[in-house]
């Protein structure tokens, strides 16, 4: 648990990734030039290893929502803004690339000033260096070295965002990214993990509606099929969560859907100011992402605390050493493991290995909280996860409907 997708956060990961698998779908749609040998050389071994860590991925997502919901009743520790901030204040740590990675540095702040073009010789090591990187310290950056009618005629070169564009990106999406983070820990204290999983899964329908407003998208079948079992399915597990009187269940279900919406907004944020993900670094745009967050929302933490919206508590030992992990693990890691699995599977396979998190959050539910779904509910999950694999197979399904009419 971005895109999140997401990554993510606050620990909105579910959803951040679905934001993440819907943009990389749509990347797909808008690149169909892209072939399977682009890709690195695929081996049994290789794929099985990005299976491996898709489901790691699938299982730290659904736990790290376990383990808030644990901080916030065993540890008796309910503060959902302040883990939301301290959760994406964790992002900061990327800024370490700036240490660490020569090719960081040379990145201009506007594209103005002199830099170096990068050359680009293969789809791996674009992926490796790449997304805003300029090439490895040992190949000529320039391209000066190479001759025409040599390997320059089949690179790729390609102009980096300036540290400014990704920079102003970051401050265009962080407040919705954060808002959308602190409703789904809000959710969290409200509802069970189940809920939230599944009605998070929602995000990739809303950027599918924010893309037919606003990018004309085209509205496929498979798409419409895919909404119309996302809204049955939303309003089946709302309407179960309503039959329950114990606590607020309907107003963590509303939590959940609207930081769904804003995951969706953010992500168009994304898509309208750095569409093209080969030119810069997703680690730099959270870096950026973590320190305006550090800077921008401490205000509220004094506010939340004198109004008695959220009163400020200092966390004890064991409750910080568990948003610690949280923040590492469950944000950190998972953006990691889930990078190296869509390089070694695909963004398909990816896509899929999300739909785990539904029947994983329903078992912790089941097991650790012995909760009980009804027929409604179920028939809920079920509608939402077909609609999120409808919408994330449209290419293949396209593909499937024309040639059972060309046949």
């Amino acid at each position: 648990m971005a895109s999140q997708n997401a990554a993510t956060n606050g620990d909105g990961v579910t959803a951040y990734r679905t934001e993440s698998a819907s943009l990389m779908n749509d990347d797909k749609r808008r690149n169909d030039k892209q072939t399977e040998d682009q890709r690195p050389p695929f081996t049994v071994g290789s794929y099985a290893l990005g299976i491996v860590m898709i489901l790691c991925v699938a299982v730290i997502w659904t736990y790290a929502s376990v383990l808030i919901q644990y901080i916030y009743e065993a540890e008796e520790y309910e503060k959902p803004y302040f883990m939301t901030y301290f959760n994406t204040n964790t992002f900061g740590v990327n800024n370490i690339g700036f240490l660490l990675l020569s090719s960081w540095r040379r990145l201009p702040w506007k594209n103005g000033e002199r830099t170096s073009s990068l050359v680009i010789y293969d789809d791996a090591l674009k992926r490796t260096f790449g997304s805003g990187a300029s090439a490895p310290d040992n190949e000529p950056a320039d391209g000066a070295d190479v001759s025409r009618g040599g390997p320059q005629s089949e690179a790729e070169r390609i102009r980096p965002y300036s540290k400014f564009r990704v920079f102003k990106c970051a401050a265009f999406f962080c407040p919705i990214w954060f808002l959308a983070n602190s409703l789904f820990n809000a959710s969290l204290a409200a509802t069970s993990v189940s809920s939230v999983t599944v009605l998070s899964n929602t995000s990739a329908i809303w950027t599918f509606l924010l893309s037919l407003i606003f990018f004309n998208q085209k509205a496929t079948w498979p798409c419409l099929l895919a909404m119309t079992m996302t809204i049955i399915g939303a309003c089946l597990v709302g309407f179960s969560d309503a039959e329950n009187t114990e606590n607020e269940t309907v107003g963590g279900d509303i939590y959940a859907l609207l930081a769904a919406i804003f995951y969706a907004v953010y992500t168009s944020i994304i898509r309208w100011h750095a569409s093209d993900d080969d030119r810069y670094s997703i680690l730099m745009l959270f870096g950026f992402v973590g320190a305006l967050n550090t800077i921008l929302f401490w205000p509220f933490l004094l506010i939340f605390h004198f109004t008695d919206f959220e009163t400020f508590q200092t966390p004890g030992g064991i409750q910080f050493a568990l948003l610690l992990v949280n923040a590492l693990v469950g944000t950190n890691l998972s953006e990691v493991l889930w990078a190296r699995a869509v390089l070694l599977t695909s963004p398909t396979a990816a896509t899929l290995g999300l739909t785990l998190t539904t029947p994983l959050a329903m078992t912790s539910d089941l097991l650790i909280k012995q909760k009980s779904f009804n027929a409604m509910y179920i028939i809920g999950a079920v509608l939402l996860t077909l609609g999120f694999i409808c919408f994330n197979l449209e290419q293949q399904l396209m593909k499937l409907l024309k040639g059972s009419r060309s046949s």
